[in-house]
């Protein structure tokens, strides 16, 4: 195994292999520049790493070279390779070798923290000396991956080390690389260990020629990188070593390390008082002191620079070290995605000039991305959970920009946060991505409302409020838009062969209903109520927002996301699947007991018996679409294991009135074995249908666990025993004179068992939106087959 290196190790021909970050902190603490120390595990060493983790698909298995090319468009299906990937990595264990390597060299170190960074190079010799220039402003966007803030303990330092590497393969990093056509495999990804203290303030000094900008927070530098804060700002003179000019920021937290101990996490993120508001993070002698110590580094460098920099106490004394060394490189203002003539009329003087005369200042900030846009505003707030849809041309408006919220760069035409600087992460994707950026702009989501039509300039960070006359997109999204307008009329004319099978739509957000409706569907088969609860709960878990909201309004939010959906779909039926929450697959939720692990036997419908008073507002909320002319709703019970349990259930949907609609029907998820035993006794009791849940099904039958990964065990739908259940199921279901549907992933991932699902005599087959034209074609050319053998059958 390659060994370890130290930042004072460094050699100059090694920056491929310890990455941009760490090659240039190391070449500075060898020359005296103050520097937090730190050790670098080299890319080679987490290649290695790769070749040994069991990736349990032969997708995967040869990641380490792999261009991994993805449909970034499918988010859906981006995160489920990115989520398979993380936890095959986080169930590899670090070699004993590089554990003890580690050990030998941070062992001694104080305090007791660490942070654990990425540091990324591009591989040696594939391109040219500009091509890597070029590409070293992506470099930054590290900040795409969460640095790790864990105890000095073995434990706790290999868990952060296997969480950073899992989050190179985050679905917002391979969105990332991939939307800028770099393949993975040309990335080196290098690990960078330090300690860390406890931060008095933390941010940037960037420094051209004899003028110097200061950024700074209280705490640690992340809550600026998170853009969750505006940072003070201040200017200075090195040379003269005077400060010119000073603008107090808006910090309203601070993120501060404590001493670890065995019941506290070491990061804290703590509310700042009135007092700390108000105060400037530096005082004029440490504003003259950085600004010399950054004026040393450009004298070494010769080039402009930008420096990130942490205040912390050493031994009792506040010290200045660097963080991180980015030289900053002259760049073209980047060729915006925007049409022509837009870019034509804004440059021209005379349309500027017309513009200008009816255009509102609105807000003003950091112009962190250069180019303009002019589109229809889209507001969206920071406790929302990650929108289901953004769209495409418009200026997002917000606060600051999650991370999370990456896939959302895709639609939009230009970006306006409140919070944030030139070095948030969001700022730096804007520009990597060419989207014009303002940040900074202080009450703009106050100032700007829904759809209207902004000019966002880039170039002076400035937000207009425009007429609609002067509408203009970007030639990518009208070019996409027509395409998409192309493909729908080429979709509308299509004859489809005729097919016997019911073909229904799995939703895992409310599409857009002007797409469901291009789609050659029987109707919903599955529509999950927990893909609907972030949209009136946000962040929190039912009985926690219950605390603070009236039932009335929960049964308003629930009818309010449902309604249109099935009013557009009728007169085809809609099965709602009721409330199932998972706390290890549903995060979104925060529960009052999210701390404790969940048991099986709290899941869906037991879950009803120990405390009915959710089911029975969403049965409310049923009851009220059903008065408002939804008679197309069904129900769909999750996780039925017992007559008992769904006898329960049966009675209250009676005591609501939603059996008095002759359309509703009351089914069950086919997804606990026990199902094979007592279908029939399921029917007495009043089941009027089944949908095989085949994911929940296959688990339990092989004691499978989706949330953890399974070394050495390849079982899937395909087994002999799952498919001898399915079958086992259909045919029960015909028995006893009931419908059966299936909404599990299996026809999907395993297209070769539509044929044996239509033989059995499945009755439905329900896939995602993205999945429903090519399976179409599979059912249609199975039903083809299967008349063909029936044909041929007689003069056998």
């Amino acid at each position: 195994m390659n060994t370890l290196c130290r930042l004072d190790q460094v050699q100059p021909d090694q920056m491929a292999l310890v990455g941009q970050k760490a090659f240039y902190l190391g070449q500075l603490l060898q020359k005296g520049h103050p520097v937090v120390p730190g050790v670098v595990i080299p890319a080679t060493i987490f290649q290695e790493f790769l070749a040994q983790v069991n990736w349990s698909d032969p997708l995967f298995e040869d990641i380490p070279n792999s261009w991994l090319r993805l449909n970034i468009e499918d988010w859906q299906q981006l995160q489920a390779i990115a989520q398979h990937l993380r936890r095959a990595i986080l169930a590899t264990s670090l070699p004993p070798e590089l554990k003890q390597s580690i050990v030998e060299i941070t062992g001694h170190w104080h305090p007791a923290t660490l942070i654990v960074r990425p540091s990324l190079g591009f591989v040696s010799g594939k391109r040219s000396d500009s091509a890597k220039a070029n590409l070293e402003p992506f470099l930054r966007t590290s900040a795409l991956m969460i640095s790790q803030i864990c105890k000095l303990e073995d434990a706790a330092l290999e868990r952060a080390i296997q969480h950073l590497w899992a989050d190179f393969f985050g679905a917002k990093s391979l969105f990332y690389w991939q939307r800028l056509g770099i393949p993975l495999h040309q990335i080196q990804l290098s690990t960078l260990i330090q300690p860390i203290s406890a931060a008095i303030a933390a941010g940037t000094v960037r420094l051209v020629d004899n003028h110097v900008e200061i950024q700074a927070t209280p705490g640690l530098g992340m809550a600026i990188a998170r853009g969750e804060v505006v940072p003070d700002t201040y200017h200075v003179q090195a040379l003269e070593r005077i400060v010119t000019g000073k603008k107090l920021g808006i910090r309203t937290v601070a993120y501060r390390t404590i001493a670890p101990t065995s019941n506290a996490q070491p990061l804290q993120i703590q509310i700042l008082d009135v007092a700390q508001q108000e105060s400037f993070a530096l005082e004029e002698e440490q504003i003259i002191h950085l600004a010399t110590l950054g004026q040393q580094v450009l004298t070494e460098v010769g080039a402009p620079v930008e420096l990130e920099w942490v205040l912390h106490h050493h031994n009792g004394t506040p010290i200045l070290e660097f963080t991180q060394v980015i030289p900053l490189k002259s760049t073209p203002v980047p060729s915006n995605v925007q049409s022509s003539s837009v870019a034509k009329a804004l440059s021209d003087r005379e349309s500027t000039q017309a513009l200008m005369s009816e255009a509102l200042l609105v807000a003003a900030g950091t112009a962190a991305s250069l180019g303009h846009a002019i589109a229809p505003a889209w507001i969206l707030q920071v406790e929302d959970d990650l929108p289901s849809e953004l769209p495409t041309g418009s200026i997002i408006v917000t606060k600051t920009l999650p991370l999370e919220w990456l896939p959302l760069l895709k639609n939009a035409a230009a970006i306006v946060m409140e919070q944030g600087s030139l070095t948030s992460h969001s700022a730096i994707v804007a520009r990597a991505l060419s989207i014009p950026a303002v940040v900074g702009a202080l009450h703009a989501t106050n100032k700007i409302q829904a759809g209207d039509f902004l000019w966002v300039d880039g170039d002076r960070g400035q937000v207009y409020r425009v007429p609609q006359s002067f509408k203009a997109h970007p030639a990518s999204f009208a070019d996409r838009a027509a395409s998409q307008s192309l493909a729908h009329s080429i979709d509308s004319e299509t004859v489809r062969p005729a097919i016997y099978t019911q073909l229904m739509v799995n939703l895992s957000h409310l599409e857009p209903l002007e797409t469901l409706m291009t789609l050659p569907i029987d109707g919903i088969g599955l529509i999950r109520a927990e893909l609907l609860a972030p949209l009136i709960l946000g962040t929190k878990h039912p009985a926690t927002w219950l605390q603070k909201h009236t039932s009335t309004e929960l049964i308003a939010g629930f009818t309010k996301s449902l309604l249109p959906l099935a009013q557009a779909i009728s007169p085809r039926p809609i099965f709602y699947r009721s409330l199932d929450l998972r706390p290890q697959e549903f995060r979104p939720l925060t529960s009052v007991s999210s701390s404790s692990q969940p048991e099986w036997g709290l899941r869906g419908t037991r879950s009803y018996q120990v405390n009915p008073a959710l089911f029975d507002l969403e049965l409310a909320a049923l009851a009220q679409m059903q008065q408002a002319g939804a008679t197309n709703l069904c129900l769909l019970l999750p996780f039925v294991r017992t007559v008992e349990e769904f006898e329960f259930c049966r009675k209250r949907v009676e005591q609501a009135g939603l059996t008095q609609h002759p359309a509703f029907q009351l089914w069950i998820m086919a997804e606990v074995p026990s199902v094979l035993f007592l279908l029939p006794d399921y029917v007495k009791a009043g089941v009027q249908g089944i949908s095989l849940g085949t994911n929940d099904l296959t688990q339990l039958l092989f004691n499978l666990d989706r949330n953890q990964p399974q070394a050495g065990v390849k079982i899937d739908e395909r087994h002999p025993a799952a498919k001898r259940a399915i079958a086992q199921l259909i045919r029960q279901a015909q028995e006893n004179n009931i419908p059966c549907s299936i909404c599990g992933e299996a026809p999907v991932s395993y297209p070769e068992l539509i044929p044996d699902l239509i033989r059995w005599g499945i009755t439905s087959i329900s896939v995602a939106p993205e999945s429903v034209e090519t399976t179409y074609q599979a059912i249609a050319q199975a039903e083809r087959t299967l008349r063909l053998e029936a044909i041929r059958l007689p003069f056998s």
